[in-house]
């Protein structure tokens, strides 16, 4: 079952949950997974919400559906739905899953955590730049040799954009996309650069920005043939007028915005190393 909870929610929800049961308290100002020490995740996805557009109470539905087939296919209680609701333009979501397994699962995200022996041996290949950290500052590149045979660390995997925390001290991060909040959470987002600021990654010396210069000479005929072969005729135009849009949740239906910056989808593994 592809059913994934977060393309249809992570788009327009803001979440403040509690941890039922464990006695700790759980809150975000944005999308954040939690892991915690027993192997459970804790998601808490942080949106606009507009009633205007979208109804509590269909969304609600779906996903209380959906956590329940889930468990139905799955086992009893690997992912319970623990609180949404809507108030002054924003939503609040929180979910809890068993395992690991459990949030790739039913979230369809690339997401491990556990020991680096047993990453390696799911076929990660921490073939990528790493910093170690320390007091939650990143201090210098390193070699994945100072950490891949230490079983003392921990490791939380994720290819999404996203705030992640986990339960421990961050010792050594990849590079990529990330930037560290604490000494146990990370920003993982487009842009983001864990050793410089995201202008460092970009190219400073004007030669991107003289290059992208067109003058009006430079429009040749192959272009203009181009642009009148993609024209929309008159009745084309009077067709689409007399088509009224409404909204539609397209939950089970791929949808190739969610890999454009900003999504909750990300082109490249984050590596958390952690004690």
């Amino acid at each position: 079952m592809r059913k994934r909870i977060t393309k249809a929610v992570l788009t327009f929800i803001l979440c403040l949950g509690m941890l039922a049961g464990c006695g700790s308290k759980i809150s975000a100002d944005e999308s954040t997974v939690f892991v915690q020490k027993d192997g459970s995740v804790v998601s808490v996805d942080v949106e606009e919400f507009d009633s205007n557009t979208y109804d509590e109470q269909g969304l609600k539905d779906y996903v209380e559906q959906t956590v329940s087939e889930y468990n139905e296919q799955n086992g009893k209680n690997q992912v319970k739905f623990k609180k949404l609701s809507v108030k002054d333009g924003k939503a609040e979501l929180t979910m809890e899953y068993a395992t690991a397994a459990d949030y790739r699962k039913l979230n369809g995200i690339d997401f491990f955590a556990g020991t680096l022996a047993e990453a390696l041996a799911a076929g990660y290949s921490f073939d990528c730049e790493f910093a170690s950290v320390k007091d939650g500052s990143p201090v210098e590149v390193c070699d994945t040799g100072e950490f891949i045979n230490d079983s003392s660390y921990k490791v939380v995997i994720i290819k999404g954009n996203t705030n992640l925390q986990v339960k421990g001290e961050i010792a050594y991060i990849s590079t990529v996309n990330t930037k560290l909040l604490d000494g146990s959470t990370v920003s993982i987002k487009e842009g983001n650069a864990l050793l410089g600021s995201e202008n460092d990654t970009q190219n400073t010396d004007g030669t991107e920005a003289v290059s992208t210069e067109i003058s009006g000479t430079e429009m040749t005929t192959e272009t203009m043939s181009t642009e009148l072969e993609g024209s929309v005729s008159e009745d084309d135009l009077l067709e689409a007028a007399g088509e009224e849009e409404t909204p539609v949740f397209q939950f089970d239906e791929e949808d190739e915005s969610d890999q454009k910056e900003g999504s909750e989808f990300s082109q490249v593994y984050t590596y958390i190393i952690y004690q």
